[in-house]
């Protein structure tokens, strides 16, 4: 089979018990550059373990769905049981809808305000709580139908849906003023703009370089009217303090931090062992009514 999935970080507190796993809410954040997921125990309220994983190989959706099948099969946490299996799908291809002008019977038709559906795509939607508007989304026909196989009753979300509800959340507790999220993946950013619980922007952008990366932050700002002195940015995902994209993101940024675990949870230990903001939106999901 073409390709194979090298494990990035991988750790579980002692405590969990693989023979009372369907006492744990397990959430995979998946896309095709790879996957992670975590295992949470809701009555708890305790993030048990997270592990990650880089895709190298062929980029045929086949070929990937393939391969994720044959590991998750045999993989001695992917393959026990459990009460809730929820997935977020990382892609650019959403559109938000305000609620009052949705309608599910025209979700294609939403859909192609924003993105072109491709001929293997399945039209999903989410409906999003905290911002009253649904976000509609597109997945590979081939990829939600291994999910659905591999986990009967799972539930499949934009990652987006997830980012954005979370935002609104932490937001709800924090003093209203602009403020702008970076959820850093590979080679794409998703940019968030709030002030206080309203959520005034949000898009992906995929780039190549580090100029790329600051030069759509600074768009995204002139848009607003909002000058890079005023904001305060908090950063999450693929990025550290020692990286070139943090660099030049201080550089243009005055007031810049990076996003922390929240407190709704406890944590194991072993979560302690890898920088905070690195998994916040899968981690964030258990927060969000989805």
């Amino acid at each position: 089979m073409s390709g194979h999935f090298n494990q990035i970080f991988g750790k579980f507190d002692e405590a969990f018990r693989k023979d009372r796993s369907e006492e744990y809410k397990l959430s995979i954040l998946l896309s095709q550059n790879g996957f992670s997921f975590t295992l949470f125990h809701s009555e708890q309220n305790f993030l048990s373990g997270l592990a990650s994983f880089e895709y190298k190989g062929s980029r045929r959706i086949s070929d990937y769905c393939n391969l994720f099948r044959e590991f998750a099969e045999s993989n001695e946490y992917l393959a026990l049981k459990y009460y809730d299996v929820s997935i977020l799908y990382e892609s650019q291809k959403t559109t938000l809808i305000p609620s009052p002008l949705f309608d599910e019977k025209e979700k294609k038709q939403f859909s192609e305000f924003n993105y072109n559906k491709g001929s293997g795509d399945e039209i999903l939607f989410d409906l999003l709580i905290n911002l009253d508007a649904y976000n509609i989304f597109s997945i590979p026909e081939d990829i939600q139908k291994m999910l659905s196989n591999l986990f009967p009753g799972c539930k499949i979300h934009s990652h987006t849906s997830a980012l954005i509800e979370s935002t609104l959340i932490h937001c709800k507790n924090l003093p209203v003023k602009k403020r702008a999220f970076i959820n850093v993946r590979k080679n794409t950013i998703d940019i968030l703009i709030t002030e206080g619980n309203k959520l005034l922007y949000q898009n992906s952008f995929s780039y190549l370089s580090n100029k790329d990366f600051i030069y759509y932050i600074l768009f995204v700002l002139e848009q607003l009217r909002i000058t890079p002195e005023e904001i305060d940015l908090s950063l999450m995902g693929l990025i550290d303090k020692d990286s070139k994209l943090f660099e030049i993101v201080y550089k243009y940024i005055r007031n810049v931090t990076f996003e922390k675990l929240s407190d709704t949870f406890l944590y194991s230990y072993v979560i302690k062992e890898i920088p905070e903001h690195s998994f916040l939106n899968l981690i964030n999901l258990n927060r969000c009514e989805l």
